[in-house]
C-alpha cells in the first residue's frame, strides 16, 4: 500500500484561493510550510513566477489597507528573491499632517491646509521636535523617538486620544 501524498490537494487548495482572489490564504499557506514548500515547487502549476505574483499581489493589498508592518514580514520572509530585495529598493516615507491628513509636502512640519505647525509637536510632551522624530503611518501622530517608545511600552493606542491602534515603534 503505498503512503497518501497531499502534495496534489495542497496543490489545489492553492489555485482554488488564488483563483477566487484569495491570495493572502494562497500566500499564508505557502509561508506556513516553509521549507516543506519546496516539495510543491517540482510541480509545473506552482513555479517561481506564480508565487512570485501571488506575494506580490498580497503587498498590493497590504499596502491599501496601509498595514506596513505585515508587509514588511512578508517581504522578509519571501523565498523569492525579486521580492526578498522590496525592503531595499521601495522604501518610501510619507508624512501627513496630524490634524487634516493633508500630505505635508515643501515645509516639512507646516501643513498648508489648516495652517498647523502641530507635526513638529511631541504628541506627548507638546514640545517641538528638533532631532529624531518617529511618527504612525496609520495616523500621523508621533513626537520624540525616545517619548514615543516609553509610551509603547505600556499603551498601543495612540497618545493623542485619537483611537488609532498604533503599531509598535
Amino acid at each position: 500500500m503505498t503512503p497518501w501524498n497531499p502534495t496534489d490537494h495542497v496543490l489545489d487548495t492553492l489555485f482554488h484561493h488564488a483563483e477566487q482572489g484569495d491570495v493572502q490564504t494562497a500566500v499564508s499557506i505557502l509561508l506556513v510550510l516553509g521549507e516543506k514548500r519546496k516539495h510543491l515547487m517540482n510541480n509545473t502549476r506552482l513555479n517561481e513566477a506564480v508565487q512570485e505574483q501571488w506575494l506580490l499581489s498580497y503587498l498590493d493589498l497590504l499596502s491599501r489597507f496601509q498595514l506596513w508592518n505585515v508587509a514588511s514580514e512578508v517581504i522578509q520572509l519571501s523565498w523569492i528573491d525579486s521580492v526578498h530585495e522590496l525592503s531595499q529598493q521601495s522604501t518610501t516615507m510619507h508624512t501627513y499632517c496630524g490634524k487634516c491628513k493633508h500630505a505635508l509636502m515643501k515645509h516639512g512640519s507646516y501643513c498648508e491646509r489648516c495652517r498647523s505647525r502641530d507635526s513638529s509637536q511631541c504628541s506627548i510632551c507638546h514640545l517641538p521636535v528638533k532631532g529624531l522624530y518617529s511618527w504612525c503611518q496609520g495616523c500621523s501622530h508621533g513626537g520624540h523617538l525616545s517619548h514615543m517608545q516609553e509610551w509603547f511600552m505600556k499603551n498601543n493606542v495612540c497618545p493623542t486620544g485619537c483611537g488609532h491602534y498604533c503599531e509598535s515603534f
